[in-house]
């Protein structure tokens, strides 16, 4: 998205644009991998027999 933005309308800053973009990506790995990690918890300690 922020990609997009700035195609749009250039950053009067583009130094900190970029970091902003930076920690955006980091952010959004984080909480994939947090996700990811959550959800093969709970699928392991369902019984194999629970159906959603």
């Amino acid at each position: 998205m922020l990609s997009f933005y700035a195609d749009v309308r250039n950053p009067a800053e583009p130094r900190r644009y970029a970091q902003t973009r930076a920690l955006a990506t980091l952010a959004s790995l984080a909480v994939n991998v947090f996700t990811i990690r959550h959800d093969e918890r709970l699928t392991r300690s369902r019984p194999d027999d629970w159906s959603p």
